[in-house]
């Protein structure tokens, strides 16, 4: 639903299998010059599957208070598939609202829902080297008949592509699978690098990767996904350009876990881009929102994303049914 000065959107789906590990430990990481520093666990992984079931019903009695609290929900659309915006640090601007597409399968289902969901009023498509699925993207953004200057593309270079040589090449190799010209959005996917190990991501020479990637003009901005205050103030240690961009899971039972980095990203004006909004569609978890939606006749997956658009964040909602990415507009 797209409403007053935001739109919603039904989630990726799913958890990311990688964010559990990637997540987990932030002792000796690579800041640079193959320099390895303590920094702070603030974002560690707490996998919903994985919480014990007095810190799920904790969550639960917050993320019910939250919604209590919610201003009265406007919920007409405000225009016909016209999704806001947010303006970037760099001053580029990037759709409220994106579709996910990790987990969509490699081939036609990845580009037939693009293409749906391009003819609908998408304009923000996230993908990433890990999910395999940059080419079908490419392809689907150019068949649909959309001007490419209205379409925001993000991606990611993956752990095992940590370090200047292997950052660049693989930002220069997804800019080709997707055949677009430039890539609006590159992201760092997480802080680790090979094998999930910490011992072997090298945050700052990958950045200056993605920062010469821009120069180029191959990137038009510089992000980064899954950091923790630590990582994001090494980047300002060694007088880096902040991120436009930090992408990880958030939503209403996630609060207490992400509260020191969304206050960072607030404080350098770092736009937060929320991931798991749905919690991965486990009704147990949803089943907090349903007083909520039955009160102004949408879905806890709608009630779930205009919790995070109303908190500022940016959604990249993830599904592969016509009916659903229909639902993610009304």
């Amino acid at each position: 639903f797209l409403v007053a000065a935001a739109a919603a959107a039904c989630w990726l789906g799913d958890g990311r299998a990688f964010v559990a590990a990637s997540e987990q430990a932030c002792a000796g990481v690579s800041f640079g010059s193959g320099e390895g520093r303590q920094c702070d666990t603030d974002i560690k992984s707490v996998s919903l599957l994985q919480v014990q079931a007095s810190q799920i019903e904790s969550a639960k009695q917050s993320a019910e208070g939250d919604f209590q609290t919610l201003p009265s929900l406007e919920l007409d659309a405000v225009g016909s598939r016209s999704i806001p915006s947010y303006t970037l640090n760099d001053g580029h601007t990037i759709p409220v609202l994106g579709l996910g597409t990790y987990r969509m399968q490699p081939g036609n289902q990845t580009y037939q829902a693009v293409l749906a969901a391009l003819k609908l009023g998408y304009r923000m498509i996230d993908t990433a080297r890990m999910y395999h699925n940059e080419a079908d993207v490419g392809r689907a953004v150019r068949d649909s008949g959309v001007p490419r200057s209205e379409i925001f593309i993000a991606t990611k270079v993956w752990n095992d592509d940590h370090g200047y040589s292997k950052a660049l090449a693989s930002g220069k190799r997804s800019n080709e699978l997707l055949g677009l010209g430039y890539i609006d959005l590159l992201l760092i996917h997480s802080p680790l690098g090979a094998s999930f190990s910490p011992l072997m991501g090298k945050i700052v020479e990958t950045y200056d990767a993605l920062l010469d990637l821009q120069k180029q003009g191959i990137v038009k901005s510089v992000g980064v996904s899954n950091f923790g205050v630590g990582h994001l103030e090494a980047l300002d240690k060694y007088c880096r350009p902040t991120p436009v961009v930090n992408q990880f899971e958030l939503h209403p039972m996630m609060v207490k876990h992400r509260e020191l980095v969304v206050k960072y990203c607030r404080e350098h004006d770092i736009l937060v881009q929320a991931y798991g909004s749905m919690v991965s569609g486990h009704d147990q978890f949803l089943s907090f929102a349903q007083s909520v939606a039955q009160a102004h006749n949408k879905t806890e997956a709608q009630i779930m994303l205009r919790w995070g658009l109303d908190h500022g964040y940016q959604v990249i909602p993830k599904s592969t049914h016509q009916k659903w990415l229909e639902e993610d507009l009304d």
